[in-house]
């Protein structure tokens, strides 16, 4: 589970700090390797070595939309509201997103925390190998 800590102005200018939470959970993972017929690290280390400025931004959004949630009294991790919407819908429209999305788009160092720290435990050395292969600071130029 990786927890960001972000400050950043709202659409109204107010500046405000936050606390975001993201996880992917093992048949999260699983489901994302089936769609892209390869595991995680795989995907990751093939759209960089590429220098794929497509495929990376596409990469990373399905990435942080699909781990982004809430932490819920320490027994749960939630990824839809009560109306069974997806949490991460709400949170793609806001300022917090398009900050963090840019710091995970130009900082390979963030970056490569982010993966890490999104996977479960006993998968962070997989993604721990491909992230710290990731050069996402091709995004700066795109």
């Amino acid at each position: 589970m990786y927890c960001k800590e972000l400050t950043y102005d709202d659409y109204d200018g107010v500046t405000r700090t936050e606390k975001l939470w993201f996880h992917l959970s093992k048949p999260e993972l699983l489901e994302l390797e089936y769609t892209t017929g390869k595991k995680f690290s795989e995907m990751l280390d093939d759209i960089v070595k590429a220098k794929n400025v497509s495929e990376i931004i596409k990469t990373f959004k399905t990435i942080i939309l699909t781990a982004y949630g809430e932490k819920v009294d320490g027994r749960r991790f939630t990824k839809t509201d009560a109306e069974g919407h997806p949490l991460s819908r709400a949170f793609s429209e806001t300022a917090a997103y398009e900050v963090l999305y840019m710091l995970l788009s130009s900082d390979d160092e963030e970056a490569a925390k982010f993966i890490n720290g999104i996977v479960p435990a006993d998968l962070r050395e997989a993604a721990e190998n491909a992230a710290s292969n990731a050069d996402t600071a091709v995004l700066a130029t795109a």
